[in-house]
């Protein structure tokens, strides 16, 4: 029996499954994507708020019981920092925190490979769900619903699937048909997704 994940982080890396390739997408802006959605919920439940760019902690809150949405709550600490070195910090161990949340909840299991060079590899246990979440993606998509209508989280999720390129939940169809839609669940999307563009635009420059 697999719990229902709710998260955000635990969302976007069971939407990051490839299905038909039995393999993650997103590649090494998977953990972008990842800090991000939890730096993202931790803005929509009021645990960070955004003053001029930096993320600032809500004084007095019990931490988050996600123990994702709670680590990530601890890093960011009792201080300010800039949204978008919260989402560069420690991106394999938050990668790693939800992994293991999800197979703790039996919605994925990690298979050790025995040859040493070999990374895990994941099963999705809960098909269903999955696929669930994949059509829900769509479906925001497809919903003529002006975006100021759609649920925070659900434009977040959209808006951070396309930014590191999950073509296992938007496809290079759904990108192209559904572009300006996208562009405008980004624009609203709050300071983290912001930070994400920053972010990934700084690697990608610092790269070449």
């Amino acid at each position: 029996m697999t719990r229902t994940i709710e998260s955000l982080p635990s969302r976007l890396y069971l939407l990051s499954y490839d299905p038909l390739r039995e393999r993650l997408t997103g590649g090494m802006w998977l953990g972008y994507g990842l800090r991000a959605a939890a730096l993202a919920e931790l803005h929509l439940e009021g645990y960070l708020t955004d003053v001029n760019r930096h993320a600032i902690p809500a004084p007095g809150r019990t931490p988050p019981a996600d123990p994702v949405l709670r680590a990530v709550a601890a890093d960011a600490g009792t201080g300010r920092r800039r949204w978008e070195n919260l989402i560069k910090r420690d991106r394999p161990g938050t990668e790693a925190a939800v992994r293991a949340h999800l197979d703790t909840a039996g919605t994925i299991r990690v298979v050790r490979e025995p040859r040493l060079l070999r990374r895990a590899r994941i099963e999705v246990r809960d098909v269903v769900g999955a696929a669930r979440l994949r059509d829900h993606v769509g479906s925001v998509l497809r919903n003529p619903l002006p975006v100021d209508r759609v649920p925070a989280a659900d434009r977040v999720l959209v808006a951070i699937a396309a930014m590191v390129g999950l073509r296992s939940a938007i496809d290079r169809e759904q990108a192209r048909d559904y572009r300006d839609r996208i562009k405008a669940m980004t624009d609203g999307s709050g300071p983290a997704v912001d930070a994400l563009h920053r972010a990934i635009r700084q690697a990608r420059s610092s790269m070449s």
